[in-house]
């Protein structure tokens, strides 16, 4: 399923939503930005990237940082795949964006089972600068099989850098 996309205004605010697969492929829309001060980007719908879509999608956030430095691009429902590419590839979103929502990894030590859960920044989770911490215990999670507790499988250093973008 190619990459498909979507786009609603209202006032100052653009709702973009894509879909589908991200690959060398995909056709990212040019986007008409005048009088708007943010483009809310729903992700959540993105089930696959390869290595030709990292380079499109870095290609289209690094134009959109460079032609709308004033848009606050705020990236929503972020899929592990998303997730994994933005903790590993510098430039995978511009410095004028932040991270509402993505979803993390958990893993259970006791029965090996890994499930996601989708985190918003400031509900479920938050930093103060220097410690990670769950803020909800909604984020927590139980394990399906064992119903003991599951752990975050992600590096904190990770979670930081997702929650301040600092790619």
């Amino acid at each position: 399923m190619k990459l498909v996309a979507s786009t609603s205004r209202a006032g100052e605010v653009v709702q973009l939503t894509f879909g589908g697969e991200v690959t060398e492929a995909s056709d990212f829309p040019d986007l008409k930005l005048e009088g708007v001060t943010r483009v809310d980007l729903n992700v959540g719908g993105v089930t696959y990237i390869n290595s030709g879509g990292v380079q499109g999608w870095t290609n289209w956030v690094r134009d959109f940082g460079q032609r709308f430095p004033k848009t606050l691009l705020s990236l929503e429902k972020l899929p592990l795949i998303l997730t994994r590419q933005l903790i590993s590839v510098k430039g995978f979103v511009p410095r004028n964006s932040r991270i509402q929502s993505f979803y993390a990894l958990y893993y259970c030590p006791d029965c090996d089972q890994e499930a996601q859960k989708l985190l918003i920044v400031g509900k479920d989770f938050r930093f103060d600068k220097t410690q990670p911490e769950l803020i909800d215990s909604q984020a927590e999670m139980k394990c399906a099989t064992c119903a003991k507790p599951m752990e975050i499988d992600m590096l904190i250093d990770h979670l930081r850098k997702i929650t301040w973008n600092l790619f």
